[in-house]
């Protein structure tokens, strides 16, 4: 993805959350484009990354319009989620891990690591975090070996903000964004550790404590920039 790119949706997601524009309000790509002096093409792309997020929705040949969500709703998603993953990472520590899915969830700690090595959150950062974070989570999911977590878990992540990919990260206050990661990676770790240990409880408690974690922080972004 290119720079361009990230930075406009970087840009997006602060007026959305800001709340620069009204629920149900359709967002102009003309006028981003502009007010940010770049082409359609990157705010195209950006809104159709902030659909996937749940923040807007879109039309064909009608553009974006940005989503109605209190924050009940999307809290509620999280408690889903939470239950999910707890349940997929229980099956996964019962089963075990095959070599593929073992050797996904350590590229995705390496991608990680290198990450809160850098000290510092930027909006290529941000990306390349929610890119990591989609991939560890749906890793969780695959480890289960169970086909009727997928369709539920589909569902749910449908939910503003509640997909693993959807990041929270305000240009504002990035400094909070990336401690809030670094915890992340460190809780990411510790759920790896029990999978491959064969601790079916503790992997349960620790990704719902991680959920919750999560959730937590999306309430203070929602509440605090998003009262609906």
């Amino acid at each position: 993805m290119s720079t361009v790119v990230e930075k406009v949706t970087l840009h997006l997601r602060d007026l959305i959350m800001s709340g620069h524009f009204e629920p149900g309000e359709r967002i102009s790509e003309v006028a981003v484009a502009k007010a940010l002096d770049v082409s359609r093409t990157p705010v195209r792309w950006a809104l159709s990354i902030l659909e996937s997020e749940g923040l807007v929705s879109g039309t064909p040949n009608k553009g974006f319009r940005l989503r109605t969500f209190s924050t009940e709703e999307v809290l509620s998603a999280y408690e889903v989620r939470g239950a999910l993953e707890g349940l997929a990472c229980r099956l996964a520590a019962q089963k075990g891990l095959s070599p593929e899915t073992a050797a996904e969830f350590d590229a995705c700690l390496e991608e990680g690591e290198r990450l809160i090595r850098n000290a510092s959150l930027d909006e290529h950062t941000v990306q390349r975090w929610s890119t990591m974070n989609g991939r560890f989570h749906k890793a969780l999911l695959d480890a289960a070996r169970c086909p009727a977590i997928g369709p539920a878990y589909e569902a749910v992540s449908r939910y503003p903000a509640a997909a693993p990919g959807a990041i929270m990260f305000l240009t504002r206050n990035l400094r909070a964004g990336f401690s809030a990661m670094k915890r992340a990676h460190e809780q990411h770790a510790a759920v790896v550790d029990a999978l491959k240990a064969g601790q079916p409880m503790r992997a349960e408690y620790l990704i719902r404590e991680h959920i919750d974690s999560s959730g937590a922080n999306v309430r203070v972004a929602i509440e605090r920039w998003l009262i609906v």
